[in-house]
């Protein structure tokens, strides 16, 4: 939590398909509201920073690297009292600006345990 109905979110997420993947930190900063009793709303802007790789073989040749990306945040989380943590249920577009090498553009969809401090 930031202050009033904001907070700072950092993930990071791995992402592995084939012979290729990423991983990266992320930072959101959060807008946040309620919906109902023990519901709640997020939205924000975010950007990050990873590395990737993609072991092509003989054809499409390797390639590994740094990458930065810009995106956004938007989701719904769970509170209840008896549990340390929330869960969330975020959609993360985001479109990543140097080092593109398997499209500029991703969406992904996540579910986290966010602990409470």
């Amino acid at each position: 939590p930031l202050k009033g109905n904001q907070r700072l979110d950092l993930t990071m997420p791995f992402r592995f398909q084939d012979n290729s993947g990423s991983w990266h930190l992320d930072g959101y900063y959060e807008f946040t509201g309620r919906l109902a009793d023990q519901f709640g709303v997020f939205v924000g802007p975010g950007v990050g920073m990873g590395v990737s790789w993609h072991d092509g073989g003989s054809f499409d040749g390797d390639d590994h690297g740094f990458f930065i990306n810009f995106g956004a945040i938007a989701g719904v989380t769970y509170t209840n009292p008896s549990f340390p943590f929330d869960i969330e249920f975020s959609m993360r577009p985001t479109v990543v600006v140097i080092n593109d090498y398997d499209g500029a553009f991703n969406l992904d969809f996540t579910l986290g345990f966010l602990y409470r401090f």
